[in-house]
């Protein structure tokens, strides 16, 4: 009776666990694949989030640069505002670089409802100025204040830079 039954259901003895084994196996398929395209599109959100937020610094920057009077440009130590320094290829010195955070991404919803911080992107910034040559000395006295962005986004490291020419 027993090998009847057996045989009117069409399954062997074993078969379900195959079944069940087969059905985990692509659900963790699916699952991979969703999490990898999850994360492919969190990555690209991340680079994009940090480049706005070096964009937007070296905005900042270029403001604070139109700004200062012309007489503290063109003084001998600038007051520590935006040091002189020579091009590299002249063989001039490295200028001094300072680590400063841009801003802050992906804040997490905390268990009482609130945003948390997030993530702080850091950019080390680096400013120097150089006397640009004229036609004329006499005419006009030139500067170029120049400011480097070096910033991190998804391991890659990406530097960004602007340069304000004033004119008195």
């Amino acid at each position: 009776m027993r090998l009847l039954a057996n045989n009117i259901s069409g399954f062997r003895k074993g078969s379900a666990l195959v079944e069940i084994s087969a059905a985990v196996m692509v659900m963790v398929v699916i699952g991979s694949v969703s999490f990898q395209s999850m994360m492919n599109t969190l990555s690209q959100r991340n680079w994009v989030v940090s480049k706005s937020l070096a964009d937007a610094y070296l905005v900042r920057e270029v403001a604070i640069a139109n700004a200062i009077p012309f007489e503290l440009i063109s003084e001998a130590d600038s007051n520590g505002v935006w040091p002189s320094y020579g091009l590299y290829e002249d063989g001039g010195q490295v200028p001094p670089s300072s680590l400063t955070i841009l801003g802050r991404r992906s804040g997490t919803v905390q268990a009482d409802g609130n945003v948390g911080e997030g993530v702080a992107v850091m950019g080390r910034v680096t400013r120097a100025r150089e006397k640009a040559l004229g036609l004329s000395e006499d005419l006009s006295e030139t500067w170029r204040l120049r400011v480097a962005l070096e910033y991190e986004a998804n391991g890659k490291t990406y530097i960004a830079s602007r340069t304000v020419v004033r004119t008195q």
